[in-house]
């Protein structure tokens, strides 16, 4: 049997159902444009379901996922820092369309605000060869081959039961992927931003609101007031922990699709360790993690 693939924008489901679409053609990216239409968000929080992150679990993404832990950031600044600027970092962003909500809301308060939102990845390198086109990840592994008709993935995603795209793979692995390996090295590759349209015009637009590449793990050097990174696991946020401010706010949780519960917690930097400000839901799984946690002297109070 065979596996078409989806290569068109209108075919895109406007709900993931739970599963990642390994059919989706990721070079359909560049269709979606600002402003958005709500079916359009819908279709391109899908499209990014399909993509690889840093845990493994695809880019989970899409307005409004922290409408509810904006509301209890927002009352946190303003209790915690006056009338002083802030500096806000987002880590594993996704395309960032929630860091951009964030400093939609926050951006008109006194003593300023800054949004610095990051993932690790934020592009994808496209690369045609014979007909087909290869697509990478901005490590320059390949994710999938895109033809006509077809979408191959370049690992696992193909059922036992579709044998033809079985075989295909086969041969563009050992026929195409070399060539396109090739290309990916070369500075005319094209690279296609994983970040959400409108947060690519607000960075053009305002200098206040930023978006970069970096791992959770070995983060840029940058401190911060405030940090806000979701789904991950407790562990993985040490070098990111370091970075906040004392008396700087670390904003960890759960929350991965609509139906789920918001379970997060608001944690406030005292010298060398953290303390509790307030739980939504069930709070934070790792919060002992946190709270255990012994970091080097602080960060300089916010300047900027």
């Amino acid at each position: 049997m065979i596996q078409r693939g989806i290569v068109s924008k209108g075919d895109i489901p406007l709900k993931a159902d739970g599963e990642r679409h390994s059919d989706i053609a990721l070079t359909l990216i560049k269709a979606f444009t600002a402003p958005l239409s709500q079916s359009d968000e819908a279709r391109l929080s899908v499209l990014c379901r399909s993509l690889p992150d840093e845990t493994g679990s695809g880019m989970i993404t899409y307005p409004g996922r922290f409408a509810r832990l904006d509301d209890v950031i927002e009352r946190e600044i303003e209790g915690n820092f006056g009338a002083r600027p802030v500096r806000i970092r987002e880590m594993a962003a996704s395309n960032a369309i929630t860091s951009l909500e964030l400093f939609e809301r926050l951006k008109g308060r006194e003593g300023g605000i800054s949004v610095y939102a990051t993932d690790f990845f934020d592009a994808v390198i496209v690369v045609p060869v014979a007909g087909w086109v290869v697509v990478f990840d901005a490590e320059r592994r390949p994710i999938q081959f895109v033809g006509k008709r077809l979408v191959i993935p370049a690992n696992g995603g193909i059922r036992r039961r579709y044998w033809f795209n079985r075989l295909l793979r086969k041969w563009l692995v050992a026929r195409v992927l070399p060539k396109a390996v090739e290309g990916a090295q070369l500075l005319s590759s094209q690279w296609m931003s994983l970040f959400h349209p409108r947060c690519l015009a607000m960075a053009q637009s305002d200098s206040h609101f930023k978006l970069g590449r970096e791992s959770i793990l070995s983060p840029d050097d940058a401190a911060c007031d405030v940090l806000r990174v979701m789904n991950l696991r407790p562990l993985d946020l040490t070098a990111a922990c370091k970075l906040i401010a004392d008396k700087g706010l670390l904003i960890v949780g759960n929350c991965f699709k609509p139906s789920d519960p918001l379970d997060a917690t608001v944690f406030r930097r005292r010298a060398d360790c953290f303390e509790v400000l307030r739980d939504l839901g069930a709070g934070f799984p790792g919060k002992q993690t946190i709270l255990e946690m012994r970091l080097a002297e602080p960060r300089s109070a916010a300047t900027m």
